[in-house]
């Protein structure tokens, strides 16, 4: 580029930097930026507070794995159902992990999950979340659970779960679903338990997953971190 031109360019560059109407709309993007960064924190803050904790569960437990979901986890891409309600992609997701007992190779004596999705409107998370409740779903939670068995080492012969869809603890808006899945470790036959907890407040749906080996999970003990889980939501979950 010649000098003039070259003059001319930085010229231009200045005039635009410095008119009036141009710093305005710069000061004004900034500003809304600002803005969703701020929001978007406070969101995130929030979705953090309906967790549960390791205070919620005992000693016994570890925290695993806890933060934001990665963009994959937004959507529901699984293919065991194809209902129109599990459409909708959230915009923040946040979650917290832990395991009963946790051993130095990776055994574990238990594991339990909480996830938070926050939808773009109060109308998608209700479509996701009234998903949950169709009878078709339940061949998904069969599928992960069974899954779930077979990932562990030494089990064998994994039979079909069985799923069932179970009252919540009153006053709690809740999906709930209990299931077990036989299966044979060196040759002795044993159970695993799952706990699969739905819950929607506004924007936001949660969901509570719990599993055990070889001891069903004790009613009182679902009803208590389902009755927590939903608490915790009213509470905290972005309206």
């Amino acid at each position: 580029m010649s000098g003039a031109l070259a003059f001319v360019a930085l010229l231009i560059v200045g005039l635009v930097i410095v008119s009036p109407g141009t710093d305005s709309r710069a000061q004004h993007r900034l500003a809304v930026s600002q803005a969703t960064l701020a929001q978007t924190r406070d969101e995130v803050d929030a979705l953090d507070a309906t967790l549960l904790s390791v205070a919620d569960f005992g000693s016994e437990w570890t925290v695993v794995n806890e933060g934001g979901l990665v963009p994959s986890r937004l959507r529901f891409s699984d293919p065991c159902a194809s209902l129109p309600g599990l459409k909708p992609v959230a915009t923040i997701g946040r979650e917290i992990s832990l395991s009963r007992n946790l051993q130095e190779n990776g055994d574990e004596f238990g594991h339990a999950a909480m996830r938070v999705r926050l939808y773009k409107n109060a109308d998608e998370a209700t479509e996701q979340y009234e998903a949950r409740a169709n009878p078709a779903f339940t061949s998904c939670i069969a599928g992960w659970d069974t899954d779930v068995t077979n990932c562990s080492c030494g089990r064998e012969a994994v039979t079909a779960a069985r799923v069932e869809r179970v009252e919540p603890p009153a006053g709690t808006l809740a999906i709930v679903y209990l299931d077990s899945v036989d299966y044979v470790s060196d040759g002795q036959p044993e159970t695993f338990y799952f706990l699969s907890a739905y819950f929607l407040h506004g924007r936001t749906v949660g969901i509570v997953e719990f599993n055990q080996n070889g001891q069903a999970i004790d009613r009182s003990r679902i009803d208590e971190l389902v009755a927590l889980a939903g608490q915790r939501l009213g509470v905290h979950a972005p309206s």
